[in-house]
């Protein structure tokens, strides 16, 4: 099973990165997934979504077909947001809008907001829950994390000061390797249906 993890802070580094690092050698270490991929768009940032996706310029081929092949390639997402003005980072945002159900249908995605306040977190879950699932059709599980004062929390060499949540984690990602299990027999055998595509 392939995981991919994608940090959507807009820097680099960044908490959200320092997150996905967390994450990253938390599923290696207790061998949640056999395989992980880590894109982190502070590091290489998308454009922002144009016709020109739509239209198939070389422009955007170039930039796209590498990462839906990646995209495809995973079982499982987990969506490391950061709190931008109350909402899911634009980047993450954004990243959203390139992908539909053929590329990441019916695969489950465990969304951890990344916040350096003492407080808050909780709108990027909210704002994805509400908004990135209707084109791409990945499923978010039932969990979700909130990390807050994430430089104190999670510490430069990775160590996580709160245990509770560190063990957390580790129960939610464990609750998406089961996710992406049951989800395969869907996608092996769902049909695409490109008439309900953007069906509301």
């Amino acid at each position: 099973m392939r995981l991919m993890i994608i940090a959507g802070g807009m820097r680099h580094p960044s908490g959200s990165r320092r997150a996905a690092d967390f994450v990253q050698q938390k599923v290696l270490e207790n061998q949640i997934f056999d395989r992980i991929d880590l894109l982190d768009l502070g590091q290489t940032p998308l454009p922002l979504w144009d016709e020109g996706v739509w239209r198939g310029d070389e422009k955007w081929k170039k930039i796209l077909d590498p990462l839906r092949k990646r995209m495809q390639a995973a079982d499982a997402y987990v969506l490391v947001a950061p709190e931008y003005n109350g909402m899911a980072s634009p980047a993450l945002k954004n990243f959203t809008l390139f992908f539909d159900e053929r590329i990441t249908g019916h695969k489950p995605a465990l969304v951890i907001a990344v916040t350096s306040e003492a407080h808050n977190g909780q709108y990027p879950v909210a704002d994805l829950h509400a908004f990135g699932a209707k084109n791409t059709k990945w499923i978010y599980i039932p969990d979700h994390l909130i990390y807050r004062n994430i430089g104190q929390l999670i510490t430069e060499n990775l160590q996580m000061t709160d245990t509770l949540l560190r063990e957390r984690t580790l129960f939610s990602l464990r609750e998406l390797a089961l996710y992406a299990r049951a989800l395969e027999q869907v996608r092996q055998n769902h049909t695409f249906r490109p008439e309900f595509k953007y069906a509301p």
